[in-house]
């Protein structure tokens, strides 16, 4: 099996979800899924855009998606500053078959602050994930793509620098022998958010999130190890560096 890092086990995991299009706006962590899957574009079929700001990306995957089609978009955490404006519609209108993978930089080593983008996920009140390992990031989007066109929203993913560097050994890659394909919904002002229907939007992303809070509690990757009284709780990378932290210590009494 060869050695890959977060970056390729991301692209991975949309290709194989059959990803049609992937925008993006350059900035670290976030570029490297890009690379990859422009690198590996014209073996595997899908599109892929760098757009003139993060809006402009999520704005182009929009179109896509409300054309039936799954889309990921690349982003780091202060460019979601500059997609909100289209999130913050997306997330009242809906757009199944969105992913959005944010890369946050703690430390700052190539960004202006450490923004915590897992707080995007309250504000505009859609689900997000963060895997702890490649391997799990790569099933990650695979379940983030499902989930979205289950639920009508779209899915954040968030990443941090050192997932993206973080190497594992992978199977091959597996793409599906058909790109998945929704039927185009033409029903007027089904895209549009405005004071006519913007009750009735709500009220539809509030029922994807009772839907993906249900989804939430029985995730395959949510997991305990040991058998102690007292209790770690870790999310996402933070885990795999829990573990790194710990290695060779006694965890007898603890259960994380």
């Amino acid at each position: 099996m060869p050695e890959i890092d977060g970056d390729h086990a991301l692209a991975w995991g949309a290709v194989e979800a059959g990803v049609s299009l992937v925008t993006g706006y350059p900035g670290s962590p976030g570029t490297g899924v890009f690379n990859t899957l422009s690198e590996t574009a014209k073996v595997y079929g899908h599109k892929t855009e760098w757009c003139t700001n993060e809006k402009v990306a999520l704005d182009v995957a929009a179109g896509a998606v409300q054309g039936g089609r799954r889309v990921l978009v690349c982003i780091k955490s202060v460019g979601m500053n500059v997609a909100s404006d289209t999130l913050m519609t997306l997330n009242m209108t809906g757009a199944p078959g969105l992913v959005v993978m944010i890369g946050d930089d703690p430390g700052a080593w190539g960004s202006q602050n450490e923004q915590d983008s897992r707080l995007q996920g309250p504000l505009a009140e859609v689900p997000i994930l963060e895997p702890a390992t490649p391997d799990e990031g790569r099933r990650m989007i695979r379940f983030a793509f499902d989930l979205s066109e289950e639920v009508g929203t779209l899915v954040i993913v968030r990443v941090t620098r050192g997932f993206t560097q973080r190497v594992e050994d992978l199977a091959e890659i597996e793409a599906p022998a058909e790109r998945p394909a929704r039927p185009i919904d033409r029903e007027p002002m089904r895209w549009i958010s405005t004071s006519i229907n913007t009750v009735e939007n709500d009220r539809r992303r509030h029922r994807a999130l009772e839907i993906a809070e249900e989804e939430f509690g029985d995730l395959p990757f949510n997991e305990i190890s040991g058998s102690g009284t007292r209790g770690v709780l870790t999310g996402g990378f933070a885990h795999t560096k829990f573990l790194d932290a710990v290695s060779g210590a006694d965890l007898s009494e603890i259960c994380w």
